[in-house]
């Protein structure tokens, strides 16, 4: 990764290296792939349902979807919340793809906290991306 290696080239079942050691239940492999600097190239990377990791990440390792989901908070720079430029940014999209983005045409769309709820992940339920998330809905 390191050396530019490309991490979305899929082998001949179209399966990248990311998802073959998640299904492999790789979790050391798949956590040092989500710390590296170049964590969202795989993340944004869609198999060929459409869908991004990040389900994946929430069904069988998701103390790497909470890391995920940690990035996807920026906060300012600023030392104080009560200071007038301190903002916080989220980014959903992972959690929530854009509307045009569907699974398959017969499926619904992905949403991650269904995905959490179906597999119990209540700590990814309670994280503060969630809950920004579910709170605008």
């Amino acid at each position: 990764m390191d050396h530019g290696a490309s991490l979305n080239v899929c082998n001949k079942d179209g399966v990248t290296c990311f998802e073959a050691a998640v299904k492999a239940g790789k979790s050391e492999v798949v956590f040092a792939m989500i710390k590296h600097k170049r964590w969202m190239e795989i993340m944004e990377h869609k198999d060929k349902k459409g869908l991004t990791p990040m389900k994946l990440l929430i069904k069988h390792f998701p103390e790497s979807a909470q890391l995920v989901m940690d990035y996807c908070i920026d906060r300012s720079e600023t030392e104080s919340s009560d200071d007038p430029n301190f903002t916080i940014t989220c980014n959903l999209r992972f959690l929530d793809p854009s509307p045009t983005h569907t699974i398959c045409l017969r499926e619904s769309r992905f949403f991650g906290p269904s995905t959490m709820v179906k597999h119990e992940r209540r700590e990814l339920l309670d994280h503060p991306l969630t809950q920004v998330l579910l709170n605008k809905k």
